[in-house]
Parts: C-alpha cells; structure tokens; sequence
C-alpha cells in the first residue's frame, strides 16, 4: 500500500510541474503578445491605392471572385499577387517601435512621403498609412493619417511591395511548347521567307533480342524531319537554332499597353518580322499562333513583340530566344546556314 501511494504522490508532482510550465508558458507567451506593437488601418480591404518612388498612384479594387482588377483601365490583364502581398502584410502589420514624435515629420521623411497606402473595406471605412525615410537600423518610419504624433517603424515589406510599376504587375502570355512532333510548318517572313515543314516516316527498330530472323517482332517507331523546299534540313546548324527558339520563346515583361500607332512605329512593330507556326494542340486541335517581332531595345537586350497580331500589349523577348527567327528573316537561310558551318569550322580549328 505503501508504494501505492508514494507512486500517487509522485504522478501528482509531476502533473503539478506540468500544469505550472505551461500556466507559465502561456503568461509568457501573453505577455510577449501584449508587448507587440501593432499599426491597425482597416480588416479586409476592398480598395487599395498606393504610390511609390517607381509609380505614380495606383488604384485597385477587389472583385465578387476576391481578385484585384486595375481601376485605371478594366483591360488591363493584372498579376494580382502584388496587392495580396500588401494586403496580407496589413493584416498583422507589427511596427518594431512607436514612439511620440519629437522632431519635425520631415525628419523622418513624413512631410512628404516617398510611400502613401490607403485601404478601403466594404463599409467604406479607410485608413492612410504613410512611409517615409528608413532609420539607423534599417527599418523605415511610418505614420498613420490623423495621428501625427505617432510614429511607427516598420520593416521594409511594405515599402519593397510598392517599388513597382504597373508594368511589373501584368499578366505575361506563354508561348506553346513546340517540336517536331506537333508543329507541321512554321514560317519566318522580313526582307526573305522562310517556310519549314515537317514530315514523319515509320521505320522498324531492331530490338536488342535479336533480329527478324529470330522470331521477334521489331519495335516500331516514328521520326521526324525538318523539311526546307523538299530537302531535309534536320541536321544543318542553323535548323537547330531556329528549332531551339521556336521552341523557348518567352515574353519577359509589358513595354507598353494600348500604344497608338506612333508608339508601334517607334518600336518597329508598323513592319515586324512574322513567325507564323501550324500545330496541333494537346487537344488535338489545328492551332496557328503569330509571333511578330520588332526593334531591338539595346537596354533590356530584347526585342519588341507582339502576339497573335495583338496590338493591346507590346512585350519583350529576350534577344537570345528569337535572334535565330531575326538573323533569318534579314539574310534568307541559305546565308544563315553557310555562316552556321563556318562558325561551326572556325570552334573545331
């Protein structure tokens, strides 16, 4: 009985130590919540305008679908993954101080701010954050509209949310994936043309069992040529380049959105080079797609384009995913391949 009951004591000692850490755990983690600091505008934004050193105010308004739409213009395909970073950095936004100020707000770049944020919820109620210049430690002082005394420091996600354009926050389009076995012929058209077709044949594969004279049946397989006016040009050099960008186009930012015509001239788009591609869709479908491609932009290093003759948005392509359709297009292919082999020549030497 008697160890009973010293083993009794000793379950209740330790449930007691148990219970007394996490009572202690919890004051302390209570203790460390009532302790932070928190810069409180609106819950669950509707709206949302901001300006930044890079833009000009932006405006933005959340739909029935909880996606973003850009207010200046409802065309506009928006990436909305910026206004969500901000407004999922509003939720909780914990200033690593506060204090009252003791300065001149131009002190802490509050008379004029570099950054301005004002969100709006459903009920129309509002609240203007603004950030100015950073502090020795790096994090960047803050205030909220109509409390002036106050002034916050926060981290730099808000402000590196905001260092953005509007540019920066479009939807870019995606090229299909292309190779000989869904393309049937692409063309490249400039001061020449330049049309490539593609023809397949079925041809039987000794298996590594033996051969036909060993009762097994051969393995079946299809191949692909790159076919130029009726000569297979698969193994040139230059095929392979053009092959490779038809493949690898990209588009790697908006230049411009609705440009007048003045502007497409201005980027080489009123008489762009044309790669026109036929091939079948993963759904079987007979698909066209028109790459055209304009002046170079010696900045970005790429090239002005536009896709599908689609003058709404001007994107770029780096100059290395379309060179092959560029140098085509001015010297013919017959040129382009000759100076493929003599560079090819020139390595090997």
């Amino acid at each position: 009985m008697g160890v009973i009951i010293a083993l009794a004591v000793v379950v209740i000692l330790l449930l007691a130590v148990t219970i007394g850490n996490v009572i202690a755990e919890n004051a302390e983690a209570a203790a460390e919540e009532a302790a932070k600091i928190y810069v409180e505008t609106v819950d669950s934004p509707t709206a949302l305008t901001f300006e930044s050193p890079t833009t000009e105010a932006l405006s933005f308004t959340e739909t029935e679908d909880e996606t973003w739409t850009y207010d200046g213009d409802a065309d506009f395909d928006l990436d909305d993954s910026t206004i969500s970073s901000i407004v999922s950095a509003l939720e909780e936004l914990e200033a690593t101080y506060s204090f009252t100020a003791a300065e001149e707000l131009s002190s802490y770049g509050l008379e004029e701010p570099d950054y301005t944020l004002t969100v709006t919820d459903g009920d129309g109620n509002s609240a203007t954050l603004y950030i100015g210049t950073t502090s020795a430690d790096g994090d960047y002082y803050a205030m909220l509209e109509g409390d002036d005394e106050t002034i916050y420091t926060i981290d730099s996600t808000l402000a590196s949310a905001m260092e953005v354009t509007l540019y920066d926050m479009a939807n870019l389009p995606s090229w299909p994936d292309l190779d000989e076995e869904n393309v049937s012929t692409f063309s490249v058209t400039g001061d020449t043309e330049t049309t490539v077709t593609v023809a397949s044949a079925t041809v039987e594969v000794e298996s590594d069992d033996g051969d036909a004279s060993s009762g097994v049946e051969p393995e079946v397989t299809t191949e692909y040529y790159w076919m130029l006016d009726g000569e297979d040009i698969t193994e040139d050099a230059f095929c392979d380049e053009l092959t490779t960008d038809l493949d690898g186009v990209s588009f790697t930012a908006l230049a411009a959105f609705k440009p007048d015509s003045d502007a497409l001239a201005e980027y080489g788009l009123d008489a762009p080079i044309e790669v026109y591609v036929s091939y079948e869709s993963d759904d079987g479908e007979k698909v066209t797609v028109t790459l055209s491609i304009g002046a170079y932009s010696e900045d970005d290093d790429a090239y002005y384009c536009i896709l599908n003759g689609d003058t709404t948005c001007v994107y770029l392509c780096d100059s290395d995913d379309v060179d092959s359709f560029v140098l085509c297009a001015a010297q013919g292919y017959a040129q382009a391949q000759a100076d493929a082999e003599a560079a090819e020549e020139a390595e090997e030497e």
